[in-house]
């Protein structure tokens, strides 16, 4: 039952409140079945109202039989294995703080006036109607209507009306769920939390929470921890050498990739062009994305030759629009379509027939580039080299911090300038080469956070969220001279792990050993390969360092007849930029719509953020 406002005061003033555990539509059997026990939730109000703990049916799957709560059990939950969320948090996610179509707040953090929780409890979402109705005459109110629409999966929200309403591009299986939460029947359950009013007792607040939506915004050091290791980008999730992908006895088959991957021999995903241009097979321009957010990278095959110079016609610019929610962008210095090939007094190292070593275009701009595509138009029998090459920064950098915490460090730590100066540019700005998850949203605890400074391994111990290397496009260092010996060692070893051209030789005294043990991943981590006309290389530029093998053109013509094939002698890409944020809103949205069940997180994408959830809950 529930208790009255004054009786239910006393116990807020208890250090902790008894356990309530959510009611169930089934009787307690003497054999428990884990399909029962997880339906269990189990809740306490502690440290005088100011947290709420909730023990998660998935927190409670490994104690032992005789730790199991009942409905009438009286225990206090063990804090090891519950989530605690705070009123502050529980306050700023009322669902009556949320407009209910555009999804935006209607009160700030900082209008948090101290409600503290007088009691707390799960209730189905049919009781809560009841309920709602018996606070009612009691004087307690609920400012949101009952039932709440349930929040579609992985939503921000704690209130499901932002979606269905009105939207009927959702998949129906969708809108049926939050229809449901309108019956008497449904099965949502839902925390009840009753505030205290400190000025009118018989007039307390009550805000109802969808369980559900609780429990995928968790955020205790578990729940963290294990969103961090669905999120870090890490070696065992890196595009790797191509003879890894390919078996010795038969270099067209592959060793690695599933049946349904579609991958090509060179362990990238492969799909047509005129199956994900403007969308045309949404299964496979899902396929695409996920190749590029889970691989870094992806191959587009079969692309057609430009016809016309026309940029809404040209076909690198027309996929890029569909990857990047309709339109290209960075396009001020070298226009929203660039021509990369050998030309006389080019204005960037891209436009001559040298090596380019592993980098990232763009690092002077506030926010590089998010996909690069560079369309293959020729690359004649006549060009020698022009290979191009993938590393990925982020797993590399993830594999120097094992090797040598001090130099992570020191990439850390040091800001490098980045830099485009020449006729027509102007471009500056100052960052890391390694940059990590705020110390705040990594899952250390208080104590570990203020103590870390001590301890080198627990302040570099967060997920890495950028990558930021460029090498051609530096300025002078202008960090502390204490720190200046240091950051040129860090950054010759970084270099090593991802530019296989580089010599493991080393002029700053540290052990062969340890410079061959950086120069092996170089050689075990650079994709390279040559493109071929109608090939279209798309790959994530805040992830993914690119390059390419110098090249030149044999001066020996073999024709027939002594005619010369058109393009023999030339090594032609087209190439365009997306802004990272649309085209992340184009894949995700996608997968809304047509994929819900889809694995819930994105590999981080290298933009400065972590935990960006796809569509699903956990």
């Amino acid at each position: 039952g529930i208790n009255s406002p004054r009786h239910d005061f006393h116990l807020w003033r208890s250090r902790v409140v008894t356990t309530i555990s959510a009611q169930c539509d089934f009787r307690h059997h003497h054999h428990h079945h884990h399909k029962h026990y997880r339906r269990h939730h189990h809740i306490q109000v502690v440290d005088n109202g100011r947290t709420v703990q909730i023990q998660f049916p998935s927190q409670k799957k490994n104690n032992d039989d005789e730790n199991e709560l009942t409905n009438t059990s009286i225990k206090t939950i063990q804090t090891s294995s519950a989530s605690t969320f705070h009123a502050a948090w529980l306050w700023s996610n009322d669902p009556s703080n949320i407009h209910p179509t555009s999804g935006q707040r209607y009160r700030s953090p900082g209008s948090y006036d101290g409600s503290l929780v007088m009691s707390a409890s799960v209730v189905e979402a049919s009781e809560a109607v009841a309920l709602a109705a018996s606070d009612q005459k009691n004087g307690s109110r609920s400012p949101v209507a009952l039932p709440i629409p349930p929040p579609l999966p992985g939503c921000c929200h704690s209130v499901g009306t932002v979606y269905s309403v009105g939207n009927s591009s959702l998949p129906s299986s969708i809108l049926d769920e939050s229809k449901a939460a309108t019956t008497t029947t449904s099965q949502q359950k839902l925390l009840r939390v009753v505030w205290s009013n400190k000025k009118d007792e018989k007039q307390n607040h009550i805000s109802y929470y969808d369980i559900k939506w609780l429990e995928s915004w968790r955020y205790d050091q578990n729940a963290m921890k294990e969103r961090r290791l669905k999120t870090e980008v890490t070696p065992d999730v890196s595009l790797r050498a191509i003879h890894h992908y390919v078996s010795s006895d038969n270099k067209n088959k592959i060793c690695s990739s599933s049946k349904h991957d579609k991958r090509g021999n060179d362990g990238l995903i492969h799909v047509d062009y005129n199956d994900v241009v403007h969308g045309a097979n949404i299964n496979e321009l899902l396929r695409l994305f996920q190749g590029i957010f889970s691989d870094g990278a992806a191959i587009i095959r079969n692309t057609p030759r430009p016809t016309s110079d026309d940029p809404d016609e040209i076909p690198a610019a027309m996929l890029g629009r569909t990857l990047g929610g309709g339109s290209l962008s960075h396009g001020t210095l070298y226009g929203d379509i660039f021509h990369v090939k050998s030309m006389p007094d080019a204005n960037n190292l891209a436009y001559t027939s040298l090596p380019l070593s592993p980098h990232q275009d763009l690092a002077y701009y506030e926010s590089m580039p998010g996909l690069q595509l560079l369309h293959c138009v020729d690359m004649g029998r006549n060009v020698v080299g022009g290979e191009s090459v993938l590393v990925d920064g982020m797993a590399a950098a993830y594999k120097l911090r094992q090797l040598a915490p001090k130099y992570f460090r020191t990439l850390v730590e040091c800001p490098t300038m980045f830099i485009k100066q020449r006729d027509g540019a102007c471009m500056t700005y100052l960052r890391p080469c390694i940059v990590l998850a705020a110390k705040g949203g990594s899952s250390k605890g208080g104590k570990e956070i203020a103590n870390d400074r001590e301890s080198n391994e627990d302040y570099i111990d967060r997920e890495i969220v950028a990558v930021n290397w460029s090498p051609p496009f530096e300025g002078p260092l202008s960090i502390h001279s204490d720190l200046m010996e240091d950051y040129y060692k860090a950054y010759a070893a970084f270099e090593r792990m991802i530019d296989t051209s580089i010599s493991a030789a080393t002029e700053h005294g540290d052990k062969e050993s340890a410079m061959d043990e950086f120069s092996q991943y170089a050689f075990e981590y650079t994709w390279e390969r040559r493109l071929q006309p109608g090939e279209i290389l798309v790959f994530n530029n805040q992830r993914m360092l690119h390059g390419r093998r110098g090249f030149h053109v044999n001066e020996i013509v073999e024709s027939k007849g002594g005619d010369v094939q058109e393009g023999a002698s030339t090594r032609h890409l087209i190439g365009v930029y997306t802004n990272i944020d649309d085209t992340l809103n184009t894949y995700r949205t996608l997968l809304r719509d047509n994929d819900p069940m889809a694995s819930n997180f994105i590999r981080n994408v290298g933009n400065g953020t972590s935990f960006v959830p796809k569509y699903c809950a956990l």
